[in-house]
């Protein structure tokens, strides 16, 4: 999914849209967190 702000091109609702966007958000800062993580393991 393209989080480009076009939900409707998506074919959800806005809500469901924002609650995808902010559930991959978090699941994306996880990972980053996590790899900083490591690499000051590393450092």
């Amino acid at each position: 999914m393209r989080f480009d702000g076009n939900w409707r091109e998506d074919k959800m609702s806005e809500k469901e849209y924002m609650n995808a966007h902010a559930e991959a958000d978090a699941a994306y800062a996880k990972a980053i967190q996590a790899l900083i993580d490591e690499l000051k393991k590393a450092g």
